[in-house]
């Protein structure tokens, strides 16, 4: 657990950086008077369910498979359609901030779907794992006792929360209608950027 614990804390930028693309454009483009900071920490709390999820799945299968886990055409798939999830859920969030005054955007507002992009986000995220995160499997697969890697893994994920803390003062940025502007075109950007992965990895 303190091996773990000190690979979750040294690669938590990884994390950062690798949530703060779609989790930041889609914190900053909502409007600042649906829900404020209670909701963006809401929305960070989603996500981090959903990195969880994703890492027992991954854990599952690296003690399933051994070392070659990643080579699993299911995970493949799995992750593609994770990945086509939630870029059809950011572009859709992106056309009605944009396009509010249009009908179907309107519809869309009011959907329940559009509420679970941050569970997606994590879900999807953390099923295209970071080197740290790899590596982290790597010792899981390799692991004589399922219960000390389950547990390496898990104190890796905690170790990892604090770096996305700052997440959840992201929204006040979209108390600027310049920057909110540029967040709703960010949020279509990186929408498609996921279908167009997901693509790749269904077709691979």
């Amino acid at each position: 657990m303190a091996q773990g614990w000190v690979l979750g804390l040294a690669s938590g930028a990884y994390c950062l950086a690798g949530c703060a693309p779609v989790m930041l454009p889609f914190l900053v483009s909502r409007a600042p008077a649906d829900g404020g900071p209670r909701r963006d920490a809401r929305a960070v709390a989603e996500l981090l369910v959903g990195r969880l999820l994703a890492y027992l799945l991954l854990g599952g299968l690296a003690l399933a498979c051994g070392a070659r886990w990643h080579d699993s055409r299911a995970l493949r798939v799995l992750t593609g359609l994770a990945l086509l999830v939630l870029g059809a859920l950011l572009i859709a969030h992106g056309f009605t901030r944009s396009f509010p005054e249009l009908r179907p955007c309107e519809t869309l507002c009011g959907a329940r779907g559009l509420r679970r992009v941050p569970l997606a986000a994590g879900f999807a995220l953390g099923l295209t794992p970071c080197p740290p995160l790899l590596a982290a499997l790597g010792r899981l697969a390799a692991e004589a006792s399922p219960l000390h890697g389950l547990a390496f893994l898990g104190a890796f994920f905690a170790a990892t929360l604090p770096w996305l803390a700052p997440l959840t003062a992201a929204g006040w940025l979209g108390r600027r209608e310049t920057l909110r502007g540029m967040a709703e075109v960010a949020v279509l950007v990186a929408g498609l950027y996921c279908v167009v992965q997901a693509g790749v990895l269904l077709s691979s």
